[in-house]
């Protein structure tokens, strides 16, 4: 959802209309999942009964409308809303409209006619009645009490937008052409939503009110002018018959607007109820990703200077984690789908992907759960954010790695507390909604000494993990343990992958045992790991499986015997 888009929503909101979230259809598929949705892009997303009584509240909306979901925005019409909606929805409906009815300057020009909005005449409006045209072709719907139109800003199927036409003035009152097409009876006086105390602000309330507000337009990324004309529309309707003046108004939405976008003014959350010592010694200890090294659900940042193997390392732990596999002789103790968000591009990562599929003996023809996104995520930006949680979200991933922070702070300054900061909010929105580990790959000042940028990041992570090139090696150690016991550090190589043209990384030490393996050579391995475990296998087994002709096989086994990759037990060999 854009800016806009929740700017839009905001503004009917606080113009005293009843708000509902309404199905989004893109490429004619509606967001439902139905394919045989009769109604794309046109009908609920929740069961809107109560709203079509009391409109949604500030906070509700903002949830709607403000967490970077694209969706479609209803507006409840009826008593709830004061309003009444006449629909034209073709072109004989709308040359009729336009030269018969008022002309109402609230209106909203939809696929193929407008809709026109006029005041609701405060007795039952029945909704789908149809205005008696004299033309049997030229219909014209009302849509009344208990009925919605998808407002402005909305997206229909066929790709156009529901457009406003001009602002959104005082309406004309409902003309009345056949009283048959309200609801017979006498008329019942309704409580319009100005008088309803679910929607008025009272004195002592409204300064915080309109404050809290702000807060959430300023988060969603309005700024001064858009927020002042939302909120002096808000303190008109709401505040009854002791509004706010206006230049007090205009204060508060000058101050919210000095703060930064995605920055948002809001109540207190409710206090958490207190654990005892007893209830806190039964919770569940942190679940590990890395046995030592890093816990699910945790930020984590690897920082080094450039063509220190970050990018290798994180990869290598993607693919690790994805598959259950040991990373750097470290025991993965999660496993499951990772998403590797990669802020240069495709670039080398076909080439790089190659390589570590085929050194952890992966096969190159299968899917092995990690998911690539060719762009950085701006962490800075709530609505790409809520986008990016969204993609995510299906897959529950228990890694996601941005490469690199600098990238994934568009326009921001890492040096800022205040830029950091709103980027360390947007990480614990992605692991508070995934459940998932962050890694942020980061760099390090020009001494090398520590990372670059703001001191809030290592305030606010979990683990820091350096990378630091010495006489050809990487080191990795942690400088920062959060909730356990720093690991002893690492020493990696680069090395290359034989028949892939890049490189991937290994332990320092084990280097001189594993070397690097021929194709036949890692084809037996990987089938002597993969196909038998622990039972291992006889040679005549072995070879059926691994495919690999028996004349090549047996110096195959003496190589890796040697290697210290397999061990023979009689006449059974076995994967180390």
């Amino acid at each position: 959802m854009s800016a806009d888009m929740a700017g839009d929503a905001a503004d009917l909101w606080g113009r005293g209309f009843s708000l509902i979230p309404v199905h989004r259809a893109e490429h004619g598929h509606c967001s439902c999942g139905d394919p045989r949705c009769s109604s794309p892009g046109k009908h609920p997303e929740v069961k809107w009964e109560r709203y079509q009584k009391t409109p949604a509240t500030a906070d509700q909306v903002f949830k709607w409308f403000g967490n970077g979901t694209p969706r479609n925005v209803g507006i409840v019409t009826g008593a709830v809303s004061g309003v009444v909606v006449v629909d034209s929805d073709n072109e004989a409906a709308e040359a009729w409209a336009a030269a018969n009815l008022p002309a109402t300057p609230m209106q909203v020009k939809t696929k193929r006619g407008r809709h026109r909005y006029f005041k609701h005449p405060n007795v039952p409006v029945r909704n789908r009645a149809r205005i008696d045209t004299g033309d049997p072709a030229v219909l014209i719907d009302v849509r009344g009490d208990g009925g919605f139109v998808v407002g402005p800003g909305s997206q229909h199927a066929s790709g156009i937008t529901y457009q406003r036409l001009g602002p959104w003035p005082p309406i004309d009152t409902l003309p009345v052409f056949d009283r048959t097409w309200l609801e017979t009876g006498p008329p019942k006086p309704l409580t319009s939503p100005a008088q309803a105390p679910s929607c008025t602000l009272k004195a002592g309330e409204r300064n915080e009110a309109l404050t809290r507000w702000a807060g959430k337009l300023r988060h969603i990324g309005l700024d001064f002018e858009e927020m002042d004309a939302t909120l002096q529309a808000v303190n008109l309707r709401r505040c009854g018959d002791s509004p706010l003046p206006a230049c007090e108004v205009s204060t508060i939405a000058q101050s919210i607007g000095r703060k930064p976008a995605g920055d948002s003014t809001d109540e207190p959350a409710a206090l958490p109820a207190l654990i005892s010592d007893l209830d806190m010694l039964a919770l569940p200890p942190l679940q590990a990703l890395v046995a030592g090294w890093m816990t699910l659900g945790s930020l984590v940042a690897v920082y080094g200077p450039p063509e220190s193997g970050k990018s290798l390392l994180l990869l290598l732990l993607a693919f690790c984690v994805a598959n259950g596999l040991d990373w750097l002789g470290l025991a993965v103790a999660t496993t499951g789908p990772v998403v590797y968000a990669s802020s240069e591009g495709l670039g080398g990562m076909p080439a790089r992907t190659r390589a570590v599929k085929t050194a952890l003996d992966l096969s190159l023809d299968r899917a092995s759960g990690v998911w690539t996104l060719p762009a950085a995520v701006d962490l800075l930006d709530t609505t790409a954010v809520g986008r990016f949680v969204d993609a995510v979200r299906t897959l529950s991933p228990v890694l996601i790695i941005l490469d690199t922070l600098a990238r994934c702070l568009s326009g921001g300054d890492e040096n800022s507390a205040g830029d950091m900061g709103r980027a360390i909010r947007s990480c614990d929105w992605i692991r508070r909604e995934t459940g998932a580990t962050v890694i942020l790959a980061h760099h390090t000042r020009a001494d090398g000494e520590r990372e670059r940028g703001s001191s809030s990041l290592r305030g606010a992570c979990d683990t820091m993990i350096e990378n630091k090139v010495n006489h050809g090696e990487i080191v990795v150690s942690v400088t920062k343990q959060k909730d356990m016991e720093r690991p002893a550090r690492l020493t990696v190589r680069v090395v290359p992958v034989e028949g892939t043209a890049s490189v991937t990384v290994r332990l320092a030490h084990t280097l001189l045992r594993t070397g690097e393996l021929s194709e036949q050579q890692r084809r037996a391995l990987h089938a002597l790991r993969e196909g038998f475990g622990s039972e291992g296998a006889t040679i005549k087994e072995w070879e059926t499986v691994s495919k690999v002709p028996r004349a090549t096989l047996y110096p195959a086994s003496r190589k890796l015997l040697k290697r210290g990759l397999v061990r023979q037990e009689k006449k059974r060999w076995m994967a180390l």
